[in-house]
């Protein structure tokens, strides 16, 4: 059957006029269901490229969320709307939206609402270069998933903090935190690849070709046992770069070859 509030959500998705919105949203009775449609229209019209669309239907969850009173659905619909202003650009309303459903989930004691804006607010903070407080943030969370007993997401932590911990120019840490999150990865082959390659990042800028080529070649032996073509390629090219600063000139252009599609 027809959705509960569709008409509603689609009726402000097609207003293009403020006021008219306004009006909508003034006459609806907040619900959280309410809040998890407009938030589930607004990552479809993401999704499909329509991102004025989306912005209308993550503000509207917000502001029914904060009519509504309830701290689950207001955090969760302030992490949408935050990530949505990140991938807009606009980093400044996406810190402090993300700041307010930390602060709003933290003090209600939601974890898995306060979990999600943290990681949203991580990544705003790294894009502006604050790599402390962006650090400060993953390794909160982490804590979180530690005391929770979820190692997958613990290996996603570790990967972050050593992510920014390249971008700030700390190798040798960085490499500390990829170790550790590799034992906690499980049968997650995409995660593993991630870490493989990052790390071979890692020893390139630090001039170890070697090491850099080792790691190239377990990233590119994840993605080949995922059949991912994409991925395959790039890892062939890096592959190939690391044998040609190592002078093996055959080997290279061969890697190079078979990464061209």
């Amino acid at each position: 059957g027809v959705p509960p509030h569709d008409g509603l959500v689609t009726s402000l998705l097609a207003s293009g006029d403020a006021a008219h919105r306004a009006g909508l949203l003034a006459a609806a009775t907040p619900d959280a269901s309410l809040v998890d449609a407009l938030i589930d229209a607004g990552t479809r019209e993401r999704v499909s490229g329509e991102s004025s669309r989306a912005g209308v239907a993550f503000e509207a969850a917000v502001i029914l969320a904060r009519r509504l009173g309830d701290s689950g659905p207001l955090a969760m619909a302030l992490t949408a709307s935050g990530s949505d202003a990140r991938r807009r650009g606009d980093l400044a309303t996406a810190e402090r939206l993300l700041r307010e459903g930390v602060s709003i989930a933290e003090s209600a004691g939601l974890d898995v609402p306060r979990g999600r804006a943290v990681h949203q607010l991580e990544i705003a903070l790294k894009l502006q270069g604050q790599f402390d407080e962006a650090l400060a943030c993953y390794r909160d969370a982490l804590a979180v998933s530690e005391r929770a007993g979820h190692r997958a997401d613990q290996a996603a932590q570790l990967m972050s903090i050593g992510n920014v911990l390249k971008d700030r120019g700390d190798y040798a840490q960085a490499l500390g935190y990829y170790a550790r999150a590799l034992p906690l990865v499980g049968d997650d082959r995409d995660t593993r690849s991630a870490i493989y390659f990052t790390t071979a990042v890692v020893h390139e800028f630090q001039g170890d070709d070697a090491l850099a080529l080792d790691f190239y070649r377990r990233a590119l032996a994840e993605d080949t046992a995922n059949g991912y073509v994409v991925e395959r390629a790039i890892d062939l090219a890096a592959v190939g770069a690391s044998l040609g600063r190592l002078g093996r000139f055959d080997e290279a252009f061969a890697a190079m070859d078979e990464a061209l599609p």
